[in-house]
């Protein structure tokens, strides 16, 4: 499924019709990889360690490979403008409209069957969420003039060389203003190096982020203190962050 989501659509389209053109053709040569990438998808299928694609990316060159290997063996035999060979062009452009989308965003690109959040499908690893927005935090905070604010983020780089603002709140009692929320925290619970657990911080479905930083850190403003209500969902506390 990881492969389904996170490679651009136009390169699986190819690769599917590469696929058919070789098989129909007999291209013994082309069936290498064929075979290889086979055997990968075989051999990790039942992979219980879960971190995403990067256990898988020799996928990657062996799929691009053999659409390149089917798309020219299919333009030799189809003049380019063909139906066939338009088809190609079109999705060759769409190709590289994909890929000119993706700059500066590489890591947390998905495909348009992702949807609009692509972290209810796909958040494991470092397949969205790796703290590569960490920096464009930073920024955001000191243009809004931020001094304080509570970072409910994944990351393995050192949050006090960051240069982030020192965290705001220690606990549950007095959690308002800035709260920065990343993707992987939000669905795993995972903060820095400690994970709180699935839907720990669901409570902030509550409110409207007032920006989104990078492709994976909301940005919220908790106008009031919350309130502790009584019931168990209510009086989970806010794990403690250090403060720098």
């Amino acid at each position: 499924m990881g492969l389904g989501v996170k490679l651009p659509l136009p390169l699986l389209l190819l690769f599917a019709a590469a696929v058919v053109v070789l098989l129909r053709h007999r291209e013994t040569g082309a069936l290498f990889p064929i075979v290889a990438l086979g055997a990968v998808l075989l051999i990790t299928f039942h992979v219980s360690y879960q971190v995403g694609i990067r256990h898988i990316m020799v996928a990657v060159p062996l799929i691009s490979i053999v659409a390149g290997l089917g798309i020219g063996s299919l333009l030799q035999r189809a003049n380019w403008r063909s139906a066939a060979g338009m088809a190609v062009i079109v999705l060759l452009g769409w190709q590289a409209a994909e890929s000119g989308s993706a700059q500066s965003d590489f890591l947390a690109y998905f495909n348009q069957l992702a949807g609009k959040d692509p972290s209810s499908v796909l958040v494991t690893g470092c397949d969205l969420d790796c703290g590569q927005d960490l920096f464009r935090l930073a920024r955001e905070l000191h243009a809004r003039n931020t001094t304080e604010c509570t970072l409910l983020v994944w990351s393995s780089a050192d949050i006090a060389r960051s240069d982030l603002p020192p965290n705001g709140s220690d606990n549950s009692s007095d959690v308002h203003g800035c709260v920065a929320l990343s993707s992987r925290a939000f669905r795993l619970g995972d903060v820095l190096h400690h994970s709180y657990g699935p839907g720990y911080f669901s409570w902030l479905n509550n409110y409207q982020p007032v920006a989104i930083v990078g492709r994976t850190i909301r940005l919220y403003e908790i106008p009031q203190p919350l309130e502790t209500k009584g019931s168990a969902s209510d009086s989970k506390s806010m794990p403690s962050v250090r403060k720098f």
